[in-house]
């Protein structure tokens, strides 16, 4: 039986503390930075960080990793939106708000032209955009989303499916921070 480590990320697991920085360096040897594996190994890793709350490290090799795609890929290939997305998502844990609505925005656009307004990514991303609005107070224009979001989940998903519960408790508190309810 093969004792070697199935990939650099089983590598890095083991190790525990290698930096981002030295796991992309050893994987630039070969096959190279620009190889899909590679790619695709720094965004596993990156979405590994980010669930274990290595904002910053997540947020470097998603940014080195966007870098090398859009370089190679074009600005428009789904892997270079979707990374665009994965880094959105770090931004905002990050509390940086602002970038992360400039690729949230970014990314519904381009998903609206290749898949359509209403597909379940961009509804997704559409989704976290309304997120992003709520933490810069803009409360108005995220109810609106996030009106839009439910309406179209209950149309393609049904009312009690579990995407369509969530885009309704989001609405809902979108709501209650607005002053449209009371409680008692």
């Amino acid at each position: 039986m093969n004792s070697q480590p199935s990939s650099q990320i089983d590598r890095v697991a083991k190790i525990g503390n290698m930096s981002p920085v030295r796991m992309v360096e050893s994987r630039r040897e070969a096959p190279g930075e620009e190889h899909p594996k590679t790619l695709s190994e720094m965004q596993e890793l990156a979405i590994r960080f980010r669930k274990q709350g290595r904002l910053t490290w997540a947020r470097s090799l998603f940014e080195r990793a966007l870098a090398i795609q859009r370089r190679e890929l074009g600005p428009r290939h789904p892997d270079v939106v979707s990374n665009e997305a994965n880094l959105s998502e770090t931004l905002f844990a990050l509390g940086e708000f602002n970038r992360a609505r400039v690729l949230q925005e970014r990314v519904i656009s381009v998903r609206r032209l290749s898949m359509g307004e209403t597909h379940p990514l961009t509804l997704s991303a559409m989704s976290e955009l309304a997120e992003t609005l709520c933490a810069q107070g803009e409360l108005e224009t995220a109810s609106e989303l996030q009106e839009f979001v439910l309406d179209e989940r209950i149309r393609l998903l049904g009312a009690e499916h579990p995407e369509t519960q969530l885009a309704e408790d989001r609405l809902y508190e979108t709501l209650l921070e607005l002053g449209a309810f009371h409680i008692y």
